[in-house]
């Protein structure tokens, strides 16, 4: 999976840019792609800040996932790190705006920030690799 880096490499459309940078503006970065999980055949699933899923991509195909939905992965990755936060670091906040524009996620992260503000926006279930399932046999 190649993720994006650069929100210029996607947005030559300047109303998807300026629809992009109004979400991003005094948005609240948790909603934002913070890692992708790997599932066993190869899809992507992006997930934010709280391990809720938003997306699967499986080649071409981007589907909006629930953020309730449980993910069993082979792998995961993150877009940055804590010293890398997007409320502090510009490069990070490029390139997640980068992945929001590639997939096309943005009417998705609008939706969950106003059921965030309301507070009825899903928790996740804690996904688990098969090493994390084998953790929990042990500890049954």
């Amino acid at each position: 999976m190649q993720i994006p880096h650069y929100r210029s490499e996607f947005l030559s459309d300047p109303d998807t840019s300026e629809a992009i940078r109004i979400l991003s503006r005094g948005a609240r970065w948790r909603i934002f792609p913070y890692g992708a999980w790997i599932e066993a055949d190869g899809a992507a699933v992006i997930f934010d800040r709280a391990y809720r899923p938003i997306c699967r991509v499986q080649g071409e195909v981007v589907e909006v996932v629930p953020p309730e939905t449980w993910i069993a992965f082979k792998r995961q990755r993150w877009f940055y790190r804590d010293w890398t936060s997007p409320t502090i670091n510009p490069e990070t906040r490029e390139k997640l705006i980068a992945i929001v524009a590639h997939y096309r996620i943005e009417p998705e992260l609008r939706r969950r920030r106003d059921l965030e503000r309301k507070r009825l926006l899903p928790r996740a279930e804690w996904p688990v690799s098969k090493r994390g399932r084998a953790r929990e046999a042990r500890h049954a």
